[in-house]
């Protein structure tokens, strides 16, 4: 046990509790929050092109947000199931998923923390339709920019034309 440990477990500080609170400040650090005196677009566009909402359904989903966040070192996708037999492979934490840039072919992937592991949602028995599910990928070097064009892809489905905000 470190001093630091014992100092913590002295004040009456659990580990667990110390975890906890440090987790949650580190989601809320990188959830990306606007500035207070940020006026809010008038409408907001679509986060995926017509053709690719189509498309969407070959996951059963329907993508609300496809963000940078975390200044720019994340990707944030946000979707809701329509079908979920057809999501199941997109909730599969086994199946492989990840963000295709179409102008370079780079691939930016689920990052798998050591304490939290993937950073995507994952259920296979207790699939909701009427709630929102996410994931966030890897952004290395800020590579994709609001504007660009990316293919989500799991495992073999791909949904092509996803539009960065």
């Amino acid at each position: 046990m470190t001093p630091a440990t014992r100092r913590a477990n002295h004040l009456g500080a659990s580990p667990r509790l110390t975890f906890s609170v440090l987790a949650t400040l580190c989601l809320a650090a990188c959830a990306g929050t606007a500035p207070k005196n940020a006026q809010a677009p008038a409408t907001t566009a679509p986060a995926v092109l017509t053709a690719a909402a189509e498309q969407g359904n070959a996951l059963g989903i329907h993508v609300t947000g496809l963000r940078v966040s975390a200044g720019g070192f994340m990707v944030d996708l946000r979707y809701r199931v329509v079908d979920p037999e057809l999501a199941k492979v997109l909730l599969d934490r086994k199946v492989p998923a990840y963000l295709m840039d179409e102008a370079t072919g780079l691939k930016f992937g689920v990052p798998n923390t050591a304490k939290l592991g993937r950073l995507r949602a994952g259920a296979q028995n207790n699939i909701h339709t009427d709630r929102d599910y996410g994931m966030l990928f890897g952004n290395p070097g800020n590579h994709l920019k609001p504007g660009a064009l990316v293919t989500l892809v799991a495992g073999d489905v791909e949904v092509p034309h996803l539009i960065v905000k």
